[in-house]
């Protein structure tokens, strides 16, 4: 844009230099013009500054992203919370259905009052854990309120989280087919992989640096030929004319301009123009470096997720088999306990064992879906939860990349590696 400057400049002189052309005492008011046709300094300044504030935008979605999985991961730990005190409590009201059979136990004879005392106080032992799974909730509640932003004690409704919820991608079919075996799996991460580093938020921040830089080098290097090119306009008004030469009308009239085009060229600056240059190609190998290691730790990161998250899936069905052969052997027991044919230890063992399965059945849930979550965050975008349309695209394009994984690596036998 133009720069427009006005100045008054007021000049005294000895009256032995008054003249038609500057009067003794003089005072002139100018207006003056300067726009740069072509500047490649300024030009490279102002695309590297875009390349930049590219570079801020993708900080911004990487921020964004962040407060999304602490979010979603403050909720899903408030959803993990509020069953493990339901656990606690189902827990709570089997002890005390406990105690009251070790009543009637006592009252025909088959056992003594120390199992009634017994049960007594694993009440009190399961009312406090009932009291701490509380407290956990709450804690949980306050930090979901913290990261949105709302009033730490406020209330609000939740809703559960499950495996095969119809807005999952892992309620879909196609999704087991990503993790069934090795093969398959391998395939998968390669996908997730490349994809997630193809707009990741944090490798476009560093692109858009080193473009900026790049620009800066190439600016450097024709700093040494090429010119800066600025047209130029002055408008000048004389406005008091006093003591000797005063009687003379000014030259040219009371008030004078100029138009001129200005080339410039720093034929030598003390070296400055080689260090500049030299310190901008350093700066870009400096960015390409720091580039690719970002890049091989995020391709890490994504990796490592996904192995979380595939454990944790596979160990989903695992723990629900384990919940209910517990829950089973619970019954046994406590029919046998009712029957005088075992002792107070087997059920306390066995209740146990089956509050243990449960708790870890509701976790594997839970650490599945934190486990996607991070997942989602390592890649830089969301499908796990994604709209329809966009979740079958995502579905379209891993599907066909499995399929020509497969194509591409087959050994003699004709079996995919």
């Amino acid at each position: 844009l133009p720069q427009v400057e006005a100045a008054a400049t007021a000049v005294v002189l000895d009256d032995a230099l008054g003249s038609p052309q500057q009067a003794e005492r003089q005072t002139d008011a100018s207006l003056q013009l300067t726009q740069v046709i072509y500047s490649d300094e300024a030009r490279a300044g102002w695309q590297a500054e875009a390349q930049l504030q590219r570079g801020r935008e993708s900080a911004l979605a990487k921020l964004r992203l962040d407060v999304i999985q602490a979010a979603a991961s403050a909720y899903l730990n408030l959803l993990r919370a509020q069953t493990l005190e339901r656990v606690q409590k189902e827990n709570l009201d089997l002890t005390r259905s406990n105690l009251e059979l070790a009543r009637v136990r006592q009252q025909i004879g088959i056992s003594g009052p120390a199992e009634v005392h017994r049960w007594e106080s694993q009440i009190a032992t399961a009312r406090k854990a009932v009291i701490d799974a509380n407290a956990r909730r709450n804690v949980a509640q306050i930090e979901v309120n913290r990261v949105l932003d709302q009033p730490l004690e406020s209330d609000f409704g939740t809703m559960e989280a499950g495996l095969f919820d119809d807005g999952l991608a892992t309620h879909d079919p196609r999704f087991t087919r990503f993790i069934a075996n090795k093969r398959n799996f391998r395939a998968f991460r390669d996908f997730m992989t490349e994809d997630g580093l193809s707009t990741a938020p944090e490798l476009v921040e560093i692109d858009a640096a080193i473009a900026a830089r790049r620009r800066l080098l190439t600016a450097a290097g024709r700093a040494h030929w090429l010119p800066t090119l600025a047209l130029q306009g002055d408008l000048t008004r004389n406005v008091s004319r006093d003591g000797v030469g005063a009687e003379f009308d000014p030259a040219g009239g009371e008030s004078t301009w100029s138009v001129g085009l200005r080339a410039s060229l720093p034929l030598f600056s003390g070296g400055g123009k080689f260090a500049a240059q030299a310190r901008a190609r350093h700066e870009v190998r400096q960015l390409e470096e720091q580039r690719a290691g970002l890049a091989q730790r995020l391709g890490a990161r994504i990796r490592a997720a996904l192995h979380a998250a595939g454990a944790s899936y596979a160990g989903i069905s695992l723990s629900e088999d384990a919940a209910v052969a517990s829950a089973r052997n619970l019954e046994l027991v406590e029919d046998a306990y009712g029957r005088g044919v075992l002792s107070i230890l087997d059920l306390l063992d066995a209740q146990n064992a089956a509050i243990v399965a449960e708790q870890t059945a509701a976790n594997a849930v839970y650490d599945f879906l934190l486990d996607q979550m991070e997942v989602e965050r390592s890649i830089g975008k969301s499908y796990l939860y994604a709209p329809d349309e966009d979740r079958e695209v995502w579905f379209q394009r891993a599907t066909h990349y499995l399929e020509q994984a497969h194509t591409r690596v087959a050994d003699p036998e004709g079996e995919t590696r």
